[in-house]
C-alpha cells in the first residue's frame, strides 16, 4: 500500500501526458480516462491541448491504491518503505514518517512511500516495492525483526534505518546503516537524516 508521494519541485520539471499515454500506463481505456477528466478527477492542462500533468496522474494512482507504472516515474525516483509491528504505530509516527520522506525527497525528483506491518506484508513489500531505504519502527517484536533481517540480507543496496531503543542486536548479521532513538528531537533527527541521505 503506497501511502505517500513526495515531489522535489526544484528538480522536477512539469511533464505532460496524452490521454492515450495515460490509458496505456494505467491499464485503463481511453474512454475511462476521458470520464475521469469529465468528472474532474484528472485535470487537463490549461493550454487547450488534451494533456495532463504526470503528477496529477501519479497522485490519482496513489490515492486509489493502483499500481504505478515505471514509465510514469521521473529519473531519480526514490522508494522508501516504513515497517512497524502494528499499523497503529505507523499512525503514531506520522510526523516522523513525513519528515523522513521530505528529507529523502530533497535528494530525489520524486519519492514513493509505502508502509507495512511486520510479517508477510513487510516481506512482500520489500520484494515487490523494491525500496532504496527501509525504515523499521522497532517496538520489541524481535522474532519478526529477525525475519526482516533475513529478507533484507538478500536484497542488495537497500539502506536500513532502525528507529527505536536499540534492538539492533536482534538484527545482528544485518548491517543497520543508522540507528535512531525514538526520543530524538526533530532538529537532531533532521541533521542525522540529511547526513545519511547525502551519502
Amino acid at each position: 500500500m503506497i501511502r505517500g508521494l513526495y515531489f522535489n519541485c526544484r528538480h522536477t520539471a512539469p511533464r505532460y501526458l496524452s490521454l492515450q499515454e495515460i490509458a496505456t500506463a494505467c491499464r485503463l481505456s481511453v474512454q475511462k480516462v476521458r470520464k475521469l477528466v469529465a468528472e474532474g478527477v484528472l485535470r487537463l492542462n490549461r493550454d487547450g491541448r488534451n494533456l495532463i500533468d504526470v503528477s496529477d496522474v501519479l497522485w490519482f494512482l496513489v490515492r486509489n491504491k493502483m499500481p504505478v507504472a515505471t514509465s510514469l516515474l521521473p529519473p531519480n525516483t526514490g522508494r522508501i518503505l516504513f515497517i512497524a509491528a502494528e499499523d497503529g504505530t505507523l499512525h503514531e509516527m506520522e510526523e516522523t514518517f513525513d519528515l523522513i520522506c521530505s528529507l529523502f525527497a530533497e535528494h530525489h525528483n520524486l519519492v514513493l512511500a509505502e508502509s507495512a506491518s511486520l510479517g508477510r506484508a513487510a516481506h512482500l513489500s520489500i520484494l515487490t516495492f523494491s525500496p532504496n531505504v527501509v525504515v523499521i519502527f522497532a517496538g520489541g517484536s524481535n522474532c519478526d525483526l529477525a525475519g526482516i533481517r533475513d529478507i533484507l540480507a538478500e536484497v542488495p543496496g537497500v539502506k536500513t534505518i532502525l528507529i527505536g531503543e536499540s534492538p539492533a542486536t536482534t538484527l545482528h548479521p544485518l548491517q543497520i546503516d543508522l540507528v535512531i532513538s525514538e526520543k530524538i528531537s526533530p532538529k537532531t533527527l533532521s541533521k542525522e537524516l540529511n547526513d545519511f541521505f547525502s551519502n
